[in-house]
């Protein structure tokens, strides 16, 4: 399994790209952070701004699917999308992702 972060201008990008996501299998299920506030250098400027966090979980075969699709649905031109391997999963809920993931739900 892995979790892919995304960092989003607002709450109903966030929204919009997780449920996008999981409507299109392309993730099992998805949780929206409303609020956050994400500190970096832009374009040389030191800045803070307030956003929101899509958590996905999918697989590494959804991936490059689920990436591609975020990036037509993200309003920045380079999107923060971070994903990791989970180190463990619990039996059943790893089981009902594949089935999701695969359509069967």
């Amino acid at each position: 399994m892995l979790v892919v972060e995304i960092a989003c201008k607002d709450e109903a990008e966030a929204q919009r790209i997780a449920s996008t996501a999981v409507r299109e299998r392309l993730a099992a299920c998805a949780n929206v952070i409303p609020s956050v506030t994400s500190f970096f250098y832009w374009e040389g400027k030191f800045t803070g701004q307030h956003e929101a966090v899509a958590l996905l979980k999918t697989t590494e075969a959804k991936y490059a699917r689920l990436e591609k699709r975020v990036k037509q649905l993200h309003s920045y031109g380079t999107p923060a999308i971070v994903a990791w391997k989970a180190a463990r999963v619990e039996k059943r809920y790893a089981k009902w992702m594949k089935k999701e993931l695969a359509g069967r739900g």
